[in-house]
């Protein structure tokens, strides 16, 4: 069985994602009601090594509990692990092992709310980057096979909406800039990269076509965007 990382929600609204490989099961974020992420693995939950969640923020976290009554473990930064009962802690620059998937936890800038993005090895070597809800990303990690990370919104389209009158919500400073996101992944890119995946992307402030379009002429390489229910292939081919 190839990997697979299927999308449950991705915005300011609710983040959940599933990562399938070996029949085994990693799930990201727990913003998505459980029901929503037992249906996208056909009511079998057996396969679930770990849920691992980035940061306490509501659209992230919402749903830990779910997952615990369900008999998940749930894992996630010490800020998180004091506000819910049952989650584990991990600390940052650690390796742990679920199953066949290793996680390393990174800490990255979030405004005043700890976060972690993660660096991911799956059961078959193929390694993942999983960025999100930061300002930017300052670790130099070559190699890396599939890049997931921010791409909030653009500078551009932000000042364009407030010389428009548009009222915007304050949060996109400690979210990542589509120009910070290009220059993230030219300096992570190498021969190895198979997929970017854009998470997280503002309703208000970005354009889905627009950002892979820079991204393809920046950069070399075709970015596809994280959309409720789409399913991306972690499998190993031509980019």
């Amino acid at each position: 069985m190839s990997a697979t990382l299927t999308v449950l929600a991705s915005g300011s609204s609710a983040n959940g994602y599933i990562i399938q490989a070996d029949n085994e099961v990693l799930i990201l974020e727990a913003g998505a009601p459980f029901k929503v992420c037992a249906k996208a693995l056909a009511h079998d939950i057996s396969k679930v090594k770990a849920v691992v969640c980035s940061h306490g923020h509501k659209d992230h976290s919402a749903y830990i509990k779910q997952y615990q009554q369900h008999g998940l473990t749930v894992y996630s930064n010490a800020d998180v692990a004091s506000d819910f009962d049952g989650v584990k802690e991990l600390e940052p620059m650690k390796k742990y092992h679920f199953g066949g998937f290793t996680v390393i936890p990174l800490r990255v800038p979030h405004g005043d709310c700890p976060n972690f993005a993660y660096y991911i090895t799956l059961p078959d070597r193929q390694t993942l980057l999983f960025a999100t809800d930061l300002k930017r990303f300052r670790y130099n990690i070559k190699g890396i096979n599939h890049i997931c990370i921010e791409a909030n919104f653009s500078d551009d389209i932000r000042v364009d909406a407030m010389l428009n009158g548009a009222e915007l919500r304050a949060q996109s400073r400690n979210h990542m800039e589509i120009g910070e996101t290009i220059a993230t992944i030219n300096r992570l890119k190498s021969p190895q990269l198979q997929s970017v995946i854009l998470l997280h992307l503002s309703l208000q402030l970005s354009d889905a076509d627009g950002f892979k379009r820079r991204i393809f002429n920046e950069c070399g390489v075709r970015a596809e965007v994280a959309e409720k229910n789409s399913v991306f292939s972690l499998a190993k081919a031509d980019f």
